[in-house]
């Protein structure tokens, strides 16, 4: 919740989406992928990637602002909200220039959740992470 965080997540937005890019290249891949990568130009990659990073840590800023207020403390679990907020934030932020379409859209919220946990539990297995939600 800094501005070193912010610009953190908007830079690691836009290596992500140029890395997807490169993925698209596979068919595989360009299959299973939510934005047609290969019809974007390098400054539109960079901007989408910008908008991912911003709108995922605006969605985390925005939840932890409601988890104050409503008195939960810093680090307890909020259930299902501290899984969707950095997905909800970077879905709202790309559908201002790219809108998905809602079963994308509600495919990558059901899936996120699950995701998510294997996710933090795998690092608090390997010691990355002090609680394992």
């Amino acid at each position: 919740k800094t501005y070193r965080g912010l610009l953190s997540g908007i830079l690691f937005g836009i290596i992500a989406i140029f890395l997807q890019q490169y993925l698209a290249s596979f068919p595989w891949f360009e299959k299973i992928s939510l934005l047609p990568y290969r019809e974007f130009n390098a400054w539109q990659l960079i901007f989408v990637g910008a908008l991912l990073g911003a709108g995922a840590l605006l969605g985390d800023l925005l939840k932890s602002f409601f988890k104050r207020r409503l008195n939960i403390p810093a680090g307890e679990p909020w259930v299902p909200f501290d899984q969707l907020d950095f997905v909800v934030g970077a879905l709202v932020a790309v559908s201002l220039v790219y809108p998905l379409p809602l079963w994308h859209t509600v495919a990558v919220m059901i899936l996120t959740v699950p995701l998510h946990f294997i996710v933090n539990l795998a690092a608090f297995a390997m010691g990355l992470k002090k609680v394992w939600w």
